[in-house]
């Protein structure tokens, strides 16, 4: 049975088991009553019959005003696909059996396939202190909805962390909801912790609160983390520059994943400009996802160095701008490929990767996402360009702040910036190119009114390690004695 809580058929590879109890565990404010009436209201909404049996005191009104402004929301159901009920009085006056008795007689006249109990711990403090009594509960009420074939989710706010439990033994499945904080952040996250009859994913998934109600986003690294891509392309496509094309010995390979280093004002937004726009010149849809610049402001850039971002021969130029705000590193990728898979994106560039490293509070998953993130795009068909950057202006020392980066990213071109003397010069080395041949000298470029334009091999002969080179300076004789020692 399909909840209809997006992400969530994901995790438990499909859905609910008809006829099966879940247990729903989380503190106040996780959501627990959003994801109920969420599931409600989809059943209701496929030609199901639903009750929603509270066993707190608030009044059912008070409930649906809380709803009303959710997505899912449909006033026409209720009453007709779903029925609220109220079992605290039952519950107060008759205990556990007065509350079986109720629900079993709620099922028949409606003829309802889901029931959702929201405040189970009221039951659970009912049968105090007798637990055996609460046990015996669950086990008759499995009992008898196996027999009806009726899906049964339970909402307790007992805490997940407080062990394992007598009805945790009984149920067929458990869902926690919990939040965690780093600093003034939060991050909610879903844990599957039992699904008897299947298998799930993993882990921890993160989920947002909207007014779509829920909204899981399954861990990356469980979801795509087994696929494999295959043998690469041996199909290359030009970089959007003649000269840097004869650089990486024609091009980069179709499928690959490039990773532009340097610091801010390098010119790796603009290598990413004529990247994107070689794309849609040969009418291969390209998708810029970014966290600096605007939509707007990318197309007027590009505008200025007379590059275009309306196809000629197909689709044209797609700007997705993540504003720098809280973000959400599975939430980003899952657009991301969201966005790939929709409009068919051939060429992506990704601009940058601070911005993805932002978005986690876990900074040691950075490096299995982006290499589960590049197979999977690569998987997909996609040639992507990635930019990182650098600290330090004019170090001579780069250091890749993404771990591991090497080992995801095919190609790696480095973007400098040096003083020689008076002037301040930029510099290109392609630092790595997976499986080819590529140029091992370091080449002035400037960022003139057309873009990127490549100068000749840029001769240094001292400083070049300390960011302050030398042009065409002859390096001193080293002495004979100091030559003999060195060997020796």
């Amino acid at each position: 049975m399909s909840t209809g809580v997006a992400g969530l058929d994901t995790v438990v590879l499909g859905g609910l088991f008809q006829g099966h109890i879940y247990l729903v565990m989380g503190r106040p404010g996780a959501g627990k009553t959003i994801l109920g009436n969420q599931i409600c209201f989809h059943h209701a909404s496929k030609g199901g019959r639903t009750l929603y049996v509270t066993l707190l005191s608030e009044a059912h009104e008070a409930l649906l005003a809380q709803m009303h402004g959710m997505q899912f929301f449909d006033p026409t159901l209720i009453g007709t696909g779903i029925v609220y009920l109220n079992g605290y009085a039952a519950l107060r006056d008759g205990g556990l059996d007065a509350l079986l008795k109720m629900l079993r007689d709620a099922i028949r006249s409606q003829g309802a396939s889901l029931l959702v109990i929201d405040g189970m711990v009221m039951a659970e403090l009912a049968a105090l202190p007798n637990v055996t009594a609460y046990k015996r509960f669950i086990q008759d009420l499995q009992a008898w909805i196996g027999l009806m074939g009726v899906t049964v989710v339970l909402l307790t706010s007992s805490d997940p962390d407080n062990g394992v439990r007598a009805e945790h033994t009984m149920v067929d499945g458990i869902v926690e909801l919990r939040s965690r904080t780093a600093g003034a952040r939060s991050l909610r996250e879903l844990h599957v912790t039992k699904l008897r009859g299947s298998s799930f994913l993993e882990g921890c998934h993160t989920y947002l609160i909207s007014s779509e109600g829920l909204v899981v986003y399954p861990r990356f690294e469980a979801l795509f983390g087994s696929r494999r891509t295959g043998a690469q392309s041996e199909q290359r496509i030009t970089i959007g520059i003649e000269a840097l094309d004869e650089l990486l010995g024609g091009g980069v390979f179709e499928g690959s994943t490039t990773l532009l280093l340097g610091p801010t004002g390098s010119g790796k937004t603009v290598l990413g400009m004529h990247f994107l726009n070689a794309g849609v010149r040969a009418g291969e849809p390209a998708l810029c996802f970014g966290f600096f610049e605007n939509p707007a402001a990318i197309r007027s850039k590009m505008a200025r160095f007379g590059m275009t971002t309306a196809g000629t021969r197909g689709p044209g130029l797609l700007v997705e701008w993540q504003p720098s705000a809280e973000l959400v590193l599975d939430a980003l990728g899952h657009r991301l490929l969201e966005l790939v898979r929709t409009h068919g994106i051939r060429r992506l560039f990704i601009d940058g990767l601070a911005g993805l490293r932002r978005a986690t509070l876990n900074p040691d998953r950075v490096p299995s996402f982006f290499s589960v993130l590049v197979e999977e795009l690569a998987a997909l068909g996609v040639t992507t360009l990635l930019t990182d950057e650098t600290q330090d202006i004019f170090s001579g020392d780069i250091a890749i702040p993404t771990q591991a980066a090497s080992a995801f990213c095919h190609n790696i071109l480095t973007l400098r910036q040096v003083q020689v003397e008076a002037q301040i010069l930029r510099l290109l080395a392609l630092t790595k190119t997976r499986d080819s041949a590529h140029a091992r000298g370091l080449y002035e470029f400037e960022v003139s009114a057309t873009g990127i334009e490549i100068g000749p091999s840029f001769e240094l002969t001292q400083g070049a390690a300390k960011g302050v080179p030398a042009r065409g300076t002859k390096l001193p004789e080293v002495p004979r004695s100091r030559k003999e020692t060195k060997r020796k």
